[in-house]
């Protein structure tokens, strides 16, 4: 179960996410999560949530994004807004790491959706996007509880 303050880690992709509200806190209204994706990160492909929007608020970096056929590279203090149903995908499109908070709304089961996938690819190596490099060496470490965004000690 995820709760607020963790973080999980997709090594195939270069994605790192913190939960800073979960279904839990919102009464299922909303996930809301940091996102910190490296360099040559990518979320794992295009993808469609049929009943949940999405808002992306950029923090720092360029984040580029694909929403249907519209192609966007979103600055700190852009906000990109993904409906239900608008197939979509988002990748770093700058050189140093990118941050953006993202709401999901409603949240539905998407903390389960994210800690299976996440799972897997730490597991196996799976869903690296076609950007990144083949090489890209997975590991088993997955999810760090947090505080303030940085790993708690004594716990992993």
């Amino acid at each position: 179960m995820i709760n607020t303050g963790d973080m999980v880690v997709n090594p195939s992709t270069g994605e790192r996410l913190i939960f800073r509200q979960t279904s839990a806190d919102t009464g299922g209204r909303l996930v809301e999560v940091e996102a910190i994706i490296t360099p040559d990160g990518a979320c794992a492909g295009a993808h469609v949530h049929p009943n949940q929007e999405e808002r992306f608020q950029v923090i720092e970096g360029l984040v580029g994004f694909r929403k249907g056929r519209e192609k966007i590279v979103a600055e700190p203090g852009d906000t990109v807004v993904v409906p239900a149903g608008t197939v979509h995908r988002f990748w770093n499109a700058g050189d140093i790491d990118a941050r953006f908070v993202c709401q999901v709304t409603p949240a539905l089961q998407f903390e389960a959706l994210i800690e299976t996938m996440f799972g897997l690819a730490a597991d196996r190596g799976w869903m690296r996007p076609t950007s990144r490099s083949a090489s890209a060496a997975p590991t088993r470490a997955i999810r760090t509880p947090t505080e303030n965004g940085a790993p708690r000690s004594g716990r992993s």
